[in-house]
């Protein structure tokens, strides 16, 4: 039930664990159950997302691609 909310609040605003992560930075608190299984998805796209970037700078170097690897690394420290 809070994992389908959750995953309805995220296909109807992507940017919400962004601004979920912010708004309970800014004034903490609980967060609901639903609020809880955003953060998590969150979390989770996050570390696949750095997960990656750092494969795809992995197969760069491999290859010998300097501006490819540099790319890799910014994606990776935006994750």
């Amino acid at each position: 039930m809070w994992l389908a909310r959750a995953e309805e609040e995220l296909k109807a605003n992507p940017r919400r664990g962004d601004e979920l992560t912010a708004e309970l930075s800014a004034k903490p608190r609980d967060p609901t159950p639903t609020e809880d299984a955003i953060l998590l998805i969150h979390r989770r796209r996050l570390r696949n997302a750095e997960d990656k970037a750092n494969a795809d700078g992995v197969a760069a170097r491999q290859r010998g691609d300097d501006g490819a690897v540099a790319e890799a690394v910014v994606r990776a420290e935006k994750a």
